[in-house]
C-alpha cells in the first residue's frame, strides 16, 4: 500500500493532477492517502486556474492593437503579440528567442531598451522608423529593481503625425489666403 501512495505522489510530482490514492486500510496510511488526495485536488485546481489566467492573458495580448513584447533578463524575446510582429515587420515565430536588437533592427529602438537595462527605470521615446512611420516605444523592467525581464510596448503614432501635418498645412494655407488681397 505504501508503494501505491508513493506511485501517486510521483505521478502528482510529474504533473498528473488527476492522480489519486486508494483509501485502503486505516490508521496512518489512510491519513497519508487522504492528505495526498487533498494535495492532488489542490494541484488540479491551481493548474486549471493557471490555464484560465494564461488563456485570458493570451486573448488580451492577441487582440490589443499595441505591440507587446516580453523580454527575458538578457533582452531576448520570450513573447510577442501579432501587433508587435506587424509593427516591427518581423514574424513572431522567428522572433522568439532572438535578441530585441535583432528583432527591432533599429539602433534607436535598441538604445531605449539599453537605457532601461542600465537604469532599471521605465524609458520611452518616439522614433521615426521610416519616412512617415512613427513608433512610440516604452520599455519597463518587470518587478522594479529586479532583473527578471522587460516589457516593451510599441504604439503606431503615424496617424497623429499625419493629422498634425494636415493641420499645419491648413493653418498655413488659411493665413496665406487671409494675407493675400482680394
Amino acid at each position: 500500500q505504501v508503494r501505491r501512495v508513493t506511485d501517486v505522489v510521483q505521478r502528482l510530482a510529474a504533473g498528473d493532477h488527476a492522480a489519486r490514492a486508494d483509501l485502503l486500510g486505516g490508521g496512518e496510511l489512510a491519513e497519508l492517502s487522504k492528505a495526498v488526495n487533498r494535495l492532488g485536488e489542490r494541484s488540479e485546481r491551481l493548474a486549471l486556474q493557471r490555464k484560465r489566467e494564461r488563456d485570458r492573458f493570451e486573448t488580451v495580448l492577441h487582440v490589443t492593437s499595441n505591440g507587446v513584447l516580453m523580454l527575458d533578463r538578457r533582452g531576448y524575446v520570450a513573447t510577442m503579440n501579432p501587433a508587435a510582429a506587424h509593427l516591427l515587420r518581423s514574424p513572431a515565430d522567428k522572433s522568439i528567442n532572438q535578441s530585441f536588437v535583432q528583432v527591432a533592427r533599429d539602433y534607436r529602438l535598441a538604445d531605449v531598451m539599453q537605457q532601461c537595462v542600465q537604469s532599471q527605470v521605465e524609458q520611452s521615446a518616439t522614433v521615426e522608423v521610416s519616412p512617415g512611420f512613427f513608433l512610440r516605444i516604452i520599455v519597463t523592467p518587470f518587478l522594479k529593481g529586479a532583473s527578471n525581464g522587460y516589457l516593451v510596448m510599441l504604439q503606431d503614432l503615424s496617424h497623429l503625425y499625419r493629422l498634425e501635418a494636415v493641420r499645419r498645412d491648413f493653418i498655413s494655407n488659411i493665413s496665406h489666403e487671409l494675407r493675400t488681397p482680394l
